[in-house]
């Protein structure tokens, strides 16, 4: 699909949730990123099998440089993700925890 065009996220975001439908129990996406999940390691490449056969039976590729494969702990969304866990990111935590106070009323519209 062409980069640009006014409704063109919204109708990736349609077909990937068609697309991704029958496997919808361990796989979803989020805009423009695909993620598949597992509790264990030997049922995610089950998991994993499914989804590239189903990414490639619907003609779609998936850039390599940009995948990641059985990771414990993911930073998605600005949340870490993984291994029974679910927490913020700190990263983005310590960036308002650094925050001056707002001292004017434009400021605090600011935050």
């Amino acid at each position: 699909m062409p980069f640009g065009l006014k409704n063109a996220e919204d109708t990736f975001v349609r077909a990937m949730e068609y697309i991704l439908r029958p496997i919808k129990q361990f796989s979803d996406s989020y805009v423009d990123d695909l993620f598949t999940f597992s509790d264990d390691l030997q049922l995610h490449l089950t998991h994993l099998r499914k989804f590239l056969k189903t990414i490639r039976f619907n003609g779609l590729t998936l850039n390599l440089n940009k995948c990641h494969f059985a990771k414990q702990k993911v930073k998605y969304l600005g949340h870490n993700i993984g291994c029974n866990s679910h927490q913020p990111d700190p990263e983005r935590l310590e960036t308002v925890a650094k925050m001056a106070p707002p001292t004017t009323k434009k400021q605090l519209r600011q935050v």
